[in-house]
């Protein structure tokens, strides 16, 4: 039963995560924008002063967006006492600031290929970032990058079904959570309640 509430409880956190990050990320966005004084609808290829700072500003402004995902997914890892480090949430932030970033500086690029491609790096670099974080207290932390990477390639095939984002978010809520059950059931000792579960 612990399991089974780590991963719906995961799931949910992951689901108002992004829908957090969103949030804060635009509202971020938006903000820095007014206090450097850009218009950002001038921005683009005319001579702008903004142009050089806009995908700085984006960026910091994802990676902030980041921290509400990293935080509430951190809750849970505290929650259920997994070994996490606070450390998470800047792997997490960092994890979406870099595919949120070259989604919208090669939007062109990358819509050509389809929200698969998106998917494909959002699935690494988180991945990668929350490893980072994770084999310092895992043994077997490749099978979390390896889900996370699976988990998004799933979300972007669903993408391309024009299913609503709310529910593609939910896709990866339940895909990274079944990778966290099964990782947490390989690093327990033989005989636990979680090894048996």
């Amino acid at each position: 039963m612990r399991l089974v509430g780590l991963g719906v409880s995961w799931t949910i956190a992951t689901f108002a995560g992004y829908t957090l990050a969103t949030f804060i990320g635009i509202g971020s966005f938006l903000g820095i924008s007014a206090l450097l004084g850009c218009n950002i609808r001038s921005v683009g290829p005319i001579p702008n002063p903004c142009n050089n700072t806009y995908y700085l500003v984006l960026f910091f402004a994802a990676l902030i967006g980041g921290a509400g995902l990293g935080l509430t997914q951190f809750a849970i890892l505290r929650l259920f006492r997994l070994p996490a480090g606070a450390w998470w949430i800047p792997a997490t932030s960092i994890g979406l600031a870099i595919p949120a970033t070259l989604d919208i500086a090669f939007t062109e690029r990358i819509s050509a290929l389809g929200d698969f491609s998106f998917f494909l790096i959002l699935g690494l670099s988180l991945g990668i970032a929350q490893w980072l974080v994770l084999r310092v207290h895992m043994q077997r932390p490749v099978v979390w990058t390896a889900g996370t990477v699976i988990s998004a390639l799933i979300a972007g095939l669903m993408s391309s079904w024009t299913i609503g984002s709310p529910f593609i978010w939910i896709v990866v809520g339940v895909g990274t959570a079944l990778t966290l059950i099964w990782l947490v059931r390989l690093e327990a000792p033989r005989g636990s309640a979680e090894a048996g579960a």
